[in-house]
C-alpha cells in the first residue's frame, strides 16, 4: 500500500498524509470486519484506489477515474485478482443502502468500512472503542474530513444538479 500510495504522493501533494491515513484506516477497519486474509489484499487495493481519482483528475465526480487507475495498476500487478470485484467494491463504496450483488462480501465490508471513517464510526458506533482510538493514535484525520466537506461543497456549486455525484442508493 505504500508503494502505490508513493507513486501517487506527486498528485496528492499537501492531502498525501490525509488521504494516506484516510486509506489505511478503512483497510483496518475491514480487516477488523472479514477475519479472512484472503481478501485482505482486495481490501488494500480498493482502499488505495477508492478515492484516488480526485486527485489523478482533478475532480469530485471520481469513481470513474478512480476505477481506471485500479484497472491500470491491476493489469500488470495482480493477476491473479478478478478485476471486476475490485471495480464493485469502489463503484459502491459509498452506496448508502447495503450491497446485495456478486462478491457480495467484500463489496459490503468495504461499504461499510468506508461509511465507519466517513462518519466518525457514528454509523457504526457498536464497533470496539478501543479499537478506534488505536487507529486513530496511528493514522489521525488530519482534516481529512475538512477537505472533503470543502471539495463537496466547491462541487455542489459548480454543478448543483448533482451535487454528491459518488453517492448511489
Amino acid at each position: 500500500m505504500d508503494d502505490i500510495l508513493e507513486y501517487y504522493r506527486p498528485y496528492l501533494l499537501i492531502d498525501f498524509d490525509k488521504y494516506k491515513n484516510h486509506v489505511y484506516r478503512v483497510y483496518l477497519n475491514c480487516v477488523q470486519m472479514d477475519k479472512n486474509a484472503d481478501n485482505h489484499q482486495r481490501y488494500a487495493l480498493a482502499s488505495v484506489f477508492h478515492d484516488i481519482g480526485i486527485w489523478t483528475n482533478r475532480t469530485f465526480d471520481y469513481l470513474e477515474p478512480s476505477i481506471e487507475a485500479v484497472l491500470s495498476f491491476m493489469e500488470l500487478n495482480t493477476p491473479f485478482i478478478t478485476p471486476e470485484e475490485i471495480c464493485l467494491m469502489i463503484n459502491n463504496h459509498h452506496k448508502v443502502t447495503p450491497y446485495h450483488g456478486i462478491y457480495g462480501i467484500t463489496v459490503e465490508t468495504f461499504r461499510k468500512a468506508d461509511w465507519m471513517d466517513l462518519t466518525f464510526y457514528l454509523l457504526h458506533s457498536s464497533r470496539n472503542r478501543k479499537e478506534l482510538r488505536k487507529k486513530l493514535k496511528f493514522y489521525p484525520y488530519l482534516g481529512f474530513h475538512r477537505l472533503l466537506l470543502k471539495m463537496a461543497l466547491k462541487h455542489s456549486i459548480r454543478f448543483p444538479w448533482k451535487p454528491l455525484p459518488m453517492l448511489r442508493i
